[in-house]
């Protein structure tokens, strides 16, 4: 990385920081997840674009958001196949 590169490196994390403890003061919760944090680093350094790492960040979201539906579906449907083999047990 050139000094150059540096000093932009070293500009964009100012303004994550900015930012990111201007949401805090506003009681807005940022996401802790280590792919957020990753992203804005690897747009600090220039690898990536703000809307590369947005579009990114958004994909990251609905894959979690589906992992945790899944799971949720997955464990409803154990504690119901759970409750009828108890139901089961019971009867006989």
């Amino acid at each position: 990385m050139t000094g150059k590169d540096e000093d932009v490196a070293k500009q964009r994390r100012m303004i994550i920081e900015r930012a990111l403890g201007r949401a805090r003061s506003l009681g807005i919760e940022v996401d802790s997840d280590p792919r957020f944090g990753e992203l804005l680093e690897r747009w600090a350094n220039g690898i990536i674009t703000m809307k590369e790492a947005r579009e990114a960040y958004l994909d990251h979201i609905r894959e979690r958001d589906q992992a945790r539906a899944d799971w949720r579906a997955f464990g409803i449907a154990s504690s119901i196949a759970g409750a009828k083999a108890a139901l089961t047990r019971k009867k006989i």
